[in-house]
C-alpha cells in the first residue's frame, strides 16, 4: 500500500463533514402514515386522502398534549445594599487593632527583660500606628483585602513565636512586613520592595531582611481559608462600622 508524501492538513476541504439537513418536525409521525408519505401515489384522490389523514392525527396529537398552568411572574423583591468598608477604612482599623494589641500587652516584669526580636525598632517612631497604615494606604496602592490577611499574618505570628509581641517598637514593622507580602500574594500589581521601603522608612536591607524572616516564621504559609478570611474581615468591619479608628486618644 503505498505511503502518501505530504499528510494533508486539517484546514483542508477534505476533512471538514458535510452537514446533516436536521428535519424540523412538531410531531412524530405514526408508522403508518410514514409509509403512506413514502409510496407514491398517482391519483389525486389518494392524495387528498393522505393529507387529510395526516390532518386527522396532527389534531389528535394536539389534543392529547397536557395542559401546563400558566406561569406566575412574581416582582423579585430589591436586594438590600450592603455597604462594603474601602480600603483606606480598612487600613486604618487595621491600625486601630494593632493599637488596642500595643495597649493590652503585658509590660516586662524587670527592666532588661523585653523581648528582642528583628521587628523591634531602636527608638520609638514619632508617627502613629494608625497614621502609619493610612500612609502605607496612600502610597502602597493595594487592595482592601490586603489588609485583611496582613491581619492573619500577624496573628499567626504571634501564635507561633511566643518571643514576638505588638508593642510601641514593633507594630511599624510587623504592619508593614504583613502588608507587603499580602500586597505580593494577593495583588495582581505591586512594588518593589526598594519603593516599600522608602514609603514604610525603612532600608532595603531591612525590609528585605524582615520580609525573609516573616516567611520563615509562617512556615511560608500564606494561604488563607474563606472562613478565616470572612472572620477576621467581620472584625475590622466592625472597628469600621463603629467609627473606632477615627478616634485615637492614646496614639501617639
Amino acid at each position: 500500500m503505498p505511503v502518501p508524501s505530504k499528510l494533508s492538513s486539517p484546514d483542508s476541504r477534505s476533512c471538514i463533514p458535510k452537514p446533516r439537513r436536521a428535519r424540523c418536525t412538531s410531531w412524530a409521525r405514526p408508522r403508518c402514515l410514514q409509509r403512506a408519505l413514502t409510496t407514491k401515489l398517482t391519483t389525486k384522490e389518494e392524495r387528498d386522502e393522505r393529507d387529510e389523514l395526516e390532518q386527522q392525527l396532527q389534531q389528535r396529537y394536539l389534543q392529547n398534549l397536557p395542559q401546563h398552568e400558566p406561569l406566575l411572574l412574581v416582582k423579585p423583591e430589591p436586594c438590600p445594599k450592603v455597604e462594603r468598608s474601602g480600603g483606606a477604612q480598612l487600613a486604618a482599623a487595621l491600625g486601630h487593632v494593632l493599637l488596642r494589641m500595643v495597649s493590652m500587652a503585658s509590660p516586662p516584669n524587670r527592666p532588661g527583660q523585653e523581648r528582642i526580636s528583628c521587628f523591634q525598632s531602636v527608638k520609638l517612631p514619632e508617627v502613629g500606628i494608625t497614621s502609619y497604615a493610612t500612609r502605607l494606604h496612600r502610597f502602597f496602592r493595594c487592595s482592601g483585602e490586603c489588609y485583611v490577611l496582613a491581619l492573619v499574618y500577624i496573628d499567626r505570628l504571634l501564635k507561633r513565636q511566643q518571643d514576638i509581641a505588638v508593642t510601641e517598637l514593633t507594630c511599624h514593622r510587623l504592619l508593614a512586613t504583613s502588608v507587603v507580602l499580602s500586597a505580593k500574594f494577593l495583588d495582581d500589581r505591586y512594588y518593589s520592595n526598594a519603593f516599600y521601603a522608602k514609603v514604610g522608612g525603612l532600608t532595603l536591607t531591612e525590609l528585605n531582611g524582615l520580609e525573609k524572616r516573616f516567611l520563615l516564621m509562617l512556615d511560608w504559609r500564606l494561604h488563607v481559608r474563606a472562613e478565616e478570611y470572612t472572620l477576621y474581615h467581620d472584625l475590622l468591619d466592625t472597628v469600621v462600622s463603629r467609627g473606632l479608628y477615627r478616634d485615637q486618644p492614646s496614639e501617639k
